[in-house]
């Protein structure tokens, strides 16, 4: 682990951005099944190297947050006094805009954001959508920092906000580990019976508004599923 000799500039403060070169064989999967609550998120792609499927993303060190849940309330510590998500992170991302960074890099500090669909009911209140009961209907988390691979380059860096409470240090032993965690195999988990089915009659009345809506052209496409729901008999690997 070495500390690259480049200071990148981000915002009119001239907050430096500190990056440390890491092993380009890093399991990014397994580092977050190490430490989920330190590297909460990953964007990957198998797309090859151009355009979006050129770098993998390791959001770390998450900080404050703001959630939408499914009653339309907020919560979370930048939760203020905005009635809608949007307006409240809107608020939370001038508090902390910085100015365009011309860098090599994707991500250099700021924001991961989970948008569902059912989020669209607050910009078209005409809109009846039915959010998911466990899922947030919305979630911003500051990261300040990432771990990110370049596959162009084929090139593996922790990048930080310099004045983050980030220590590379922590990150380097968790790569360890994770590399040990890496080589283990977990026993594969069992299905147990299905404990609830969604009713047919839902998803087919579902198909027959979408045919409707598409005839009459308010529409050209709709994305229609039937929910089952089952439980495994023990924790399960998602990867």
């Amino acid at each position: 682990m070495t500390e690259a000799g480049e200071a990148l500039q981000n915002g009119p403060s001239n907050t430096a951005i500190k990056v440390v070169e890491l092993d380009t064989r890093l399991d990014f999967h397994a580092l977050h099944r190490l430490a989920p609550d330190r590297y909460p998120f990953l964007l990957q792609s198998t797309a090859g190297t151009s355009g979006l499927g050129r770098f993998d993303i390791l959001f770390a060190f998450p900080g404050e947050f703001l959630e939408l849940d499914a009653n339309a309330g907020l919560r979370g510590q930048l939760a203020g006094g905005e009635k809608g998500f949007l307006d409240a992170l809107d608020r939370c991302w001038m508090e902390s805009a910085a100015a365009s960074v011309d860098a090599h890099w994707p991500f250099t500090g700021g924001w991961f954001l989970y948008l569902s669909y059912e989020l669209a009911a607050e910009i078209e209140p005409a809109l009846s959508l039915q959010a998911d009961s466990v899922l947030p209907v919305a979630l911003a988390v500051r990261c300040p920092a990432a771990v990110i691979r370049d596959h162009d380059t084929d090139r593996c860096v922790l990048l930080h906000e310099a004045d983050a409470d980030v220590d590379a240090q922590i990150v380097h032993d968790d790569i360890v580990a994770a590399t040990t965690l890496a080589n283990t195999t977990s026993a594969a988990a069992g299905w147990c019976p299905l404990v609830a089915e969604q009713s047919p009659h839902i998803f087919l009345d579902a198909v027959g508004k979408a045919k409707q809506y598409i005839a009459r052209g308010d529409i050209y496409q709709a994305n229609l599923s039937r929910g089952w729901s089952a439980e495994m008999d023990q924790p399960i690997d998602a990867n």
